[in-house]
C-alpha cells in the first residue's frame, strides 16, 4: 500500500496516512507507534526507534518490510527492526571480531612453539643431570659393596692370624627363651639371622665363645632386641649363627650390616624393614596388611606376597624385588635412589609414587585400576592389563607404558618426561 500526501486535502490524506501507519502498526512489534503532531509530520516508532515523516514521504509495505522513501534516501526497516545501516555496522563488527580472534590464534601459536623449544632445551639438559647422578647412584652402590666385602675380608684376615696364634676361644651356644608375646625382632649385629616357623619361640646364638659373648640380647614388651655389647669389635663376630624359631614372629627391622632369611612370615599385620646395609629375604609373606621399608643400603626381596594390602616404601639406596603380589591394593612409594621390580601383580587397584632418582618397574599387571605419579627423575615401567589408567607425570622421568593395554587411559604431563603408552 502507498499513501502520498499533500498539503490542500489534509483531511482526507490524514486518514489515508492513518490506514497506512494502522498497517504499519500491524506489522510491527506490539512496542512500535505512530504520532501524528501538529507539524504536519509523522512519527513512527518501531522496536524503540523514532522515525519523523513529513509530507511528500512515500511509505511502502511489503511483507514484513516497510520501506519509507523521502528525498534523503531510502530507508528499510524488517519487523525484527534491523535497518540497512545496522547490518553493515554488524557485519563490520564481525570482521573486526574474527580478525582479532584470527591475530590471538597466531599469537598463541608462536607462544606454543617458544614454550616447546623453551620446553626441549630444558628436557636436554635435564635428561643429561640425570644420567650424572645415576652414574654417581651407580658408583655410591658399588662403593658400598666394596665396603661390605673390605669388612668381610677384614674379618678373615683377623679369624686367619687368631687361628695361626691359637687365641681362639672354644665352640659354645646358648638359647633364649621367648613366649608367644615376643613378635618383633630388632637387629643391630654384624651376624646373619635365620627364622624357622617351628617349634617353641626361641633364639639360639653359636660360635666361637668371644663372639657369641659380644652379642648382647633384651626383651622389651613385644620386641627382641640384638646387638653388640659396648666396645665390642665387629669383627669377632665371624663365624657367628644365630636361629630364631616361633610361628609369632611379624616384624623384623635390620638396623645393622647383618642379614636376615625366611621361609614364610604370618600374621595380620607383616612389617619388613631394612635400616643398615644389611640384606632381608624372605620366600612368603601372607597377612592381612604388609609395610615393607627400605630407608637405607640394604636391598629388600620378598618372593610372594598374599594380602589385602601391600604398601612399599623406598627412602634409601637399597633395592626392593617382589616376584608376585597377589591381594587387593599395592601401593608402593619411592623418594630415594634405589630401583624397584614386581614381576607379576593381581590386584584390584595398583598405585605408583615416584619421587626420586630410582627406577620402578611393575609387570603383568592384572588389574581394574592404575594410578602413577612421576615426580623426580626415575623412570617408571608399566606392563600388563588394566581396565583403567592414569598417568600424570611433572618429573624428569619417563613413564613407559606401551605395554599396558587399559580400556580406559588419561594422561597428564606437566613435566620434562615424557609418556609412552
Amino acid at each position: 500500500m502507498k499513501t502520498r500526501l499533500y498539503g490542500k486535502r489534509y483531511n482526507l490524506l490524514m486518514l489515508c496516512m492513518a490506514m497506512a501507519f494502522s498497517t504499519i502498526s500491524a506489522a510491527c512489534t506490539a512496542n512500535d507507534s505512530i504520532i501524528v503532531n501538529k507539524n504536519n509530520t509523522s512519527r513512527i516508532t518501531i522496536n524503540g526507534k523514532v522515525y519523523e515523516v513529513s509530507p511528500g514521504t512515500d511509505i511502502s509495505i511489503n511483507g514484513d518490510e516497510v520501506v519509507i522513501r523521502a528525498q534523503g534516501g531510502n530507508m528499510i526497516i524488517s519487523n525484527s527492526g534491523s535497518s540497512v545501516e545496522e547490518t553493515a555496522e554488524q557485519k563490520r563488527a564481525q570482521e573486526q571480531a574474527r580478525v582479532a580472534r584470527e591475530q590471538a590464534r597466531v599469537a598463541r601459536e608462536q607462544a606454543n612453539t617458544v614454550r616447546e623449544k623453551a620446553l626441549k632445551d630444558s628436557r636436554a639438559t635435564h635428561k643429561e643431570a640425570q644420567k650424572e647422578f645415576r652414574k654417581t647412584q651407580k658408583n655410591s652402590r658399588q662403593d658400598r659393596k666394596h665396603s661390605k666385602n673390605a669388612g668381610n675380608y677384614t674379618q678373615s684376615v683377623f679369624a686367619s692370624s687368631s687361628a695361626q696364634s691359637r687365641v681362639y676361644s672354644t665352640e659354645i651356644s646358648k638359647t633364649i627363651v621367648l613366649t608367644q608375646n615376643q613378635v618383633r625382632l630388632e637387629s643391630d649385629i654384624n651376624v646373619d639371622i635365620k627364622y624357622i616357623r617351628s617349634g617353641e619361640p626361641s633364639i639360639h646364638i653359636a660360635g666361637q665363645q668371644v663372639g657369641v659373648n659380644s652379642i648382647g640380647v633384651s626383651i622389651e614388651g613385644k620386641t627382641v632386641k640384638l646387638y653388640p655389647l659396648q666396645n665390642v669389635d665387629q669383627s669377632l663376630l665371624k663365624g657367628v649363627t644365630i636361629t630364631v624359631r616361633g610361628k609369632s614372629l611379624t616384624s623384623v627391622s635390620l638396623l645393622g650390616a647383618g642379614n636376615f632369611s625366611a621361609k614364610e612370615l604370618i600374621g595380620s599385620n607383616v612389617e619388613l624393614k631394612t635400616l643398615g646395609s644389611g640384606e632381608l629375604n624372605v620366600d612368603n609373606v601372607s597377612a592381612s596388611i604388609v609395610q615393607a621399608y627400605c630407608d637405607s643400603a640394604g636391598d629388600l626381596t620378598i618372593g610372594r606376597i598374599d594380602s589385602n594390602t601391600a604398601a612399599v616404601n623406598m627412602m634409601g639406596a637399597g633395592d626392593v624385588k617382589i616376584g608376585k603380589f597377589d591381594g587387593t591394593v599395592f601401593r608402593v612409594q619411592s623418594s630415594g635412589a634405589g630401583d624397584l621390580q614386581v614381576d607379576n601383580i593381581v590386584a584390584t587397584s595398583v598405585e605408583a609414587y615416584l619421587n626420586g632418582a630410582g627406577d620402578a618397574s611393575l609387570k603383568n599387571i592384572k588389574s581394574e585400576a592404575v594410578k602413577a605419579y612421576l615426580n623426580g627423575v626415575g623412570d617408571l615401567t608399566l606392563t600388563g592389563n588394566s581396565h583403567s589408567a592414569n598417568l600424570y607425570n611433572n618429573g624428569i622421568g619417563d613413564i613407559k607404558a606401551r605395554g599396558l593395554k587399559a580400556s580406559r587411559v588419561s594422561k597428564s604431563n606437566l613435566g620434562m618426561g615424557e609418556i609412552y603408552q
